[in-house]
């Protein structure tokens, strides 16, 4: 296959666009939940396809047929032949230069759960940009993560994808790197970019299932004494399921949401963390997001 060809042949003009495309970058957007880049002509990476190649490779006979028999038909069926190949080539990178990517905050979820990022693709120009792929690759591009999709984005307008990401275990975890890719017009050539986003996904230790049931359930519902949760108390069920930090943390996520159900005040003790009892949708997700960061001090 082709080596990928970079960006130092560009002309003055394209020099000029990508000096106001890293302006762009750097004031169009500030706003503090959700993190944007443009793409910029240093950011792509092209691909020739064998088409791309094979479209060139007869220019040189072409030329050299018309400057020795000085046939015009050779010379236009040359300039024929190099304005199709570079008129693709421009063609496919002015599909992703410029483009404008929003990255919406991702939802928390629960280990070996499947998060989906959201990200909305603005295309500013006058000119629509057809057959956009999306996809996701682990950051030491060892592989694709999900199946890509492929999109179009109207002029002055906007279209959102969706890059799934498969969690494994609990605690903060890195975004995996964004692919954006497109072979417009005709698959000739293919223009690529990866984008890292600069954020964590947390996900939640996941709850056990079938665990004991909420310490203190007998003392009815919306009433009686908060329930305390702490690390003592799921370890001390009789049973060896909890021994490890990880199912510790599985068995007080079950607990934390059995006792939202159950509209049960609760409080959650880690050590030295210690979260006063209350229930509510903020409580819950504090409750959370410290049994999904917990490095299990408590239970060494």
């Amino acid at each position: 296959m082709p080596a990928p060809i970079p960006f130092p042949f560009l002309t003055a003009r394209s020099r000029r666009l990508a000096t106001a495309d890293r302006a762009a970058n750097a004031a169009v957007f500030s706003s503090e939940d959700e993190h944007h880049h443009v793409l910029r002509l240093r950011d792509l990476t092209l691909h020739p396809s064998p088409m791309f190649i094979a479209l060139l490779v007869p220019v040189a006979p072409l030329l050299i047929l018309a400057a020795v028999l000085g046939s015009i038909a050779a010379a236009g069926l040359a300039a024929l032949l190099l304005t199709i190949a570079f008129g693709c080539l421009w063609r496919c990178i002015e599909t992703l230069r410029g483009l404008r990517l929003r990255l919406s905050p991702p939802a928390p979820c629960f280990a070996g759960d499947t998060a989906m990022l959201e990200l909305c693709l603005d295309n500013p120009g006058r000119h629509a940009r057809w057959d956009i792929g999306i996809g996701g690759e682990r950051a030491d591009r060892s592989g694709a993560l999900g199946p890509s999709g492929w999109l179009d984005v109207p002029p002055h307008s906007y279209s959102v994808a969706l890059v799934p990401i498969r969690t494994a275990t609990r605690g903060s975890m890195a975004l995996p790197v964004v692919r954006i890719e497109t072979q417009h017009p005709f698959g000739v050539v293919r223009a690529l970019s990866r984008w890292t986003p600069p954020r964590q996904l947390l996900v939640y230790a996941r709850p056990e299932m079938d665990g004991p049931p909420l310490p203190g359930h007998g003392q009815g519902r919306h009433g009686g004494q908060p329930v305390w949760l702490d690390v003592a108390t799921a370890v001390g069920e009789g049973d060896a399921s909890a021994s490890t930090p990880e199912a510790i943390a599985s068995r007080l996520t079950a607990w934390v949401l059995l006792a939202e159900r159950q509209g049960r005040d609760y409080g959650l003790r880690l050590g030295a963390v210690v979260v006063p009892p209350a229930r509510g949708l903020a409580h819950r997700r504090r409750c959370l997001q410290l049994l999904g960061s917990w490095d299990g001090a408590a239970a060494r």
